[in-house]
């Protein structure tokens, strides 16, 4: 089944930038868990596993606040990747699935920069995807 992840980051001091992805639902889903396994705030976590147990298909970045925003970022754009390599082998998987999630971190590195080319325009401190401690995540 067909399933399209929207990750919608309109807030009310930027314009909306949106990443939509199609995908199955297994590998939305399996995104899902894989970020929620990840980040690090307890709260996200509980919302993002109770989005992948639902099968929601929008993670709608506006209810959370920007270090978890941030986190969730981290994933996609760092180990996300990765992760889908090492769970989807050449020998497993038909299908190619880290190259679609391949297209899941391009979207959003393109969402990232352009949040952070309009804040750089205004004068605003950019958007930092990390997943906690000092240091954010260098793309």
């Amino acid at each position: 089944m067909s399933y399209d992840l929207i990750i919608g980051s309109g807030r009310e001091d930027e314009t909306q930038h949106d990443v939509i992805w199609n995908a199955s639902s297994g590998v939305a889903v399996w995104v899902l868990r894989e970020i929620s396994r990840r980040v690090t705030d307890g709260e996200l976590k509980t919302s993002l596993r109770q989005f992948a147990e639902d099968r929601y298909s929008y993670i709608p970045l506006t209810v959370f606040t920007e270090s978890q925003v941030a986190q969730v970022l981290a994933v996609i754009l760092g180990p996300l990747l990765k992760a889908a390599r090492e769970e989807w082998t050449p020998e497993n998987d038909l299908h190619n699935t880290p190259e679609i999630i391949e297209e899941l971190v391009q979207k959003t590195a393109t969402m990232v920069e352009a949040i952070n080319g309009q804040r750089r325009s205004e004068g605003r401190p950019e958007l930092q995807p990390y997943l906690g401690g000092d240091s954010p995540l260098r793309q």
